[in-house]
């Protein structure tokens, strides 16, 4: 069990997305509780419900998306083991009421909840084999958090690195990165790219009138109105600045024209 748990968490470190963490976990878990049935759901960032990315086992556990008053072990803040639920309290999220015992333990790292890792358990285990195979549950859910805790906090700083803070557009370093190989790419596939610049004019004068909070709510609505208006395989960025660069990926002079 050990070894297939060190397998999982080796290669959870070399996850680069939460995507591929939950395909891993899908297959490590099932393969490690071969023939129980469990999932992971995370909770969205709106911290009012979770959504389920992961199943595993002969039949889908969870419900695809559910709220966290569903779950006892969420309400709480810590596991909830049914033995019997014949005679325990029941959580609301199963696509079916469960037949057998299950174990419901939230994945909260320094004191951030994010989401919650779920397995049955079955019938007819000792009181030791029991505790055992909850610590072994424990063990498995401390390896899945920590990963996607990591995970997280990588993305969060790769948004920040690549990403301008008041506008959320793409940001220079970003553009000098990538342009060159969609240049590279154009011209092997033989598609055309149009790149215009953008600046706002007389943005200095705006500045000095009404200060700069008011210029950062027009650069931030700007921003919003590039974002809404190109395709997502385009790419918006704020050059710095009141300039602004969109690269307009397989698009045509005439098209980009009319498109802008």
């Amino acid at each position: 069990d050990m070894m297939l748990i060190n397998r999982m968490n080796v290669q959870l470190l070399a996850c680069t997305t939460q995507e591929e963490a939950y395909q891993i976990i899908a297959l490590a878990v099932g393969e490690l509780f071969a023939g129980q049935s469990g999932g992971l759901a995370i909770l969205h960032n709106c911290g009012k419900y979770l959504e389920t990315f992961a199943q595993w086992g002969a039949k889908s556990l969870l419900e695809p998306i559910f709220s966290l008053h569903d779950c006892w072990a969420m309400r709480r803040g810590q596991q909830h083991n049914v033995a019997d639920p014949q005679s325990d309290v029941i959580c609301g999220h199963f696509v079916q009421p469960p037949r057998m015992g299950y174990l419901c333990l939230p994945l909260v790292v320094q004191g951030e909840t994010l989401g919650l890792f779920t397995l049955s358990t079955p019938f007819g285990m000792d009181h030791e084999h029991a505790a055992s195979r909850r610590e072994l549950i424990v063990t498995v859910g401390e390896g899945i958090k920590l990963s996607l805790s990591n995970l997280k906090m990588r993305e969060v700083m790769h948004e920040q690195a690549t990403h301008d803070s008041l506008t959320g557009l793409f940001n220079r370093r970003y553009l000098d990165d990538t342009l060159p190989r969609e240049i590279i790419h154009a011209q092997r596939q033989k598609t055309q790219i149009c790149i215009a610049m953008l600046d706002i004019d007389h943005f200095k004068k705006f500045n000095d009138t009404f200060g700069h909070e008011a210029g950062d709510v027009i650069l931030r609505e700007l921003g919003q109105v590039l974002k809404e208006n190109v395709r997502r395989s385009d790419i918006a960025c704020r050059f710095g600045g009141e300039e602004f660069v969109l690269v307009l990926l397989d698009a045509p002079l005439e098209a980009s024209k009319h498109h802008l």
